[in-house]
């Protein structure tokens, strides 16, 4: 009776090993190739986290992050999400992953570099929107010479072993959601940041030619869709007027007076 079970699971076995090997060695030749700088023709897109990759497959010893869609949806679903933290998809692989997501289900139990380059591709999107959360994706001394808040500390090779972890523990949405700043202010920007999109799918903006600098005193027909966009904001009465006046110029002022001001009350 025993060698009926015994002989099925033996089987299984022999099939499963050599994927594992295979997709193995797949992963160590994309992420070698990444250490010593050659470029990546298996992969559909650049890696954005090179370094990172690099800690992250070592401590792994270059297996496979990502064995099932039950834990490969949620995490593409939050990188979708991105924008509500002013962040954009596209920056984390999101269409190319998702199309790659299709070949990589239907090629499950088949050696193909299929598994091995999507594997690489979504933890280069975790990790760079783990780096993008902790630290933020511009320089703020780059667009504010000003700013004197502390920058947040990160280390690739910290993270890296953090998100490993939170893998193995069943964790990692958890653990990336708790890496965005948790003060206040933060909650306020993002939802504003949250109101202003609603707005924008509501049509509550109309598009502005960016081919003239608009100036106050200035006629212009580019006048009108920004007069239109701030009547749709409740800032301005109505009018289709082509004059760009001292009112028009307080209620461009007051839109982020305004916006700093919900900020801080939140």
């Amino acid at each position: 009776m025993n060698r009926i079970f015994i002989a099925p699971l033996l089987s299984l076995t022999l099939i499963a090993a050599p994927v594992l090997s295979d997709t193995r060695d797949e992963v160590f030749e994309i992420v070698e190739a990444v250490s010593v700088g050659e470029p990546l023709s298996e992969l559909p897109e650049d890696l954005h986290a090179p370094e990172m990759i690099e800690f992250f497959y070592h401590g792994r010893d270059y297996q496979l992050a990502w064995q099932d869609r039950a834990t490969i949806q949620p995490v593409l679903a939050l990188l979708g999400k991105s924008v509500e933290h002013g962040l954009d998809p596209e920056d984390y692989h999101y269409s190319t992953l998702r199309a790659l997501e299709k070949e990589w289900h239907k090629r499950i139990l088949r050696k193909d570099r299929v598994r091995a380059r999507f594997d690489v591709l979504l933890s280069d999107a975790v990790l760079l929107y783990a780096r993008h959360l902790i630290q933020g994706k511009v320089d703020p001394t780059q667009m504010e010479s000003s700013w004197n808040y502390e920058k947040r500390d990160f280390s690739a090779e910290r993270v890296s072993q953090r998100l490993n972890d939170a893998i193995s523990t069943g964790t990692l949405l958890e653990d990336l959601e708790s890496m965005a700043p948790a003060f206040a202010f933060y909650q306020g920007l993002q939802d504003e940041l949250k109101r202003y999109q609603t707005l924008a799918e509501n049509g509550a903006f109309a598009v502005v030619p960016t081919d003239t600098v608009l100036k106050a005193g200035m006629r212009h027909a580019n006048v009108v869709p920004l007069r239109a966009s701030l009547v749709r904001l409740n800032l301005l009465p109505a009018s289709d007027s082509d004059h760009f006046d001292e009112e028009l110029k307080a209620a461009l002022a007051s839109i982020g007076e305004a916006r700093v001001t919900a900020v801080l009350c939140t």
